[in-house]
């Protein structure tokens, strides 16, 4: 949130949380590694540092993957997705991560969740076969001389085109 609005409200509380996570990895709680490495990641996307972040979010999801947390590996991968759409503005690589992410999620159990997401990235998320075959059928009616305003609706194979 903090990265989004730039209010340093958010920012200051993810650092005294960051700050007790902390002290926990030195007292030797393993179970808050991943959590250290997200905020290391949040942090360094909120300072600019992208090729640092990448770093932290790819050891996040690994750290994560490694304990067996399934659901916070797939926070890990929705967040460096959301980082690789907005910082990055590489959607393909995002796709990839959400992907990971909402397998997770489902892994997981939190079926709301991962449909919330591939709600969320919609567009991301479809397939290059349905980006074709959406292409394929507007350029089948341009050839037939149709002329007028017509949308896709994304309802049903045959009954997707409307004309207005």
């Amino acid at each position: 949130m903090a990265r989004r609005t730039r209010k340093r409200l958010y920012r200051k509380h993810a650092q005294k949380v960051h700050k007790t996570i902390k002290s926990w990895l030195r007292k030797g709680n393993p179970n808050v590694r991943h959590y250290d490495c997200l905020f290391n990641a949040e942090l360094a996307a909120l300072k600019g540092k992208l090729d640092s972040a990448e770093g932290w979010y790819q050891s996040a999801i690994v750290c994560a993957t490694r304990q067996g947390r399934v659901h916070e590996s797939a926070m890990a991968c929705e967040r460096y997705g959301d980082f690789l759409l907005h910082q990055r503005n590489d959607g393909e690589e995002a796709q990839h991560k959400f992907d990971d992410a909402i397998r997770r999620y489902g892994e997981w159990g939190a079926q709301k969740k991962a449909d919330m997401l591939r709600q969320q990235h919609q567009v991301l998320l479809e397939t290059p076969a349905e980006v074709l075959v959406n292409r394929q059928r507007l350029s089948h009616i341009s050839r037939l001389g149709f002329r007028g305003d017509f949308t896709l609706t994304g309802a049903k194979p045959n009954s997707d085109l409307k004309t207005t």
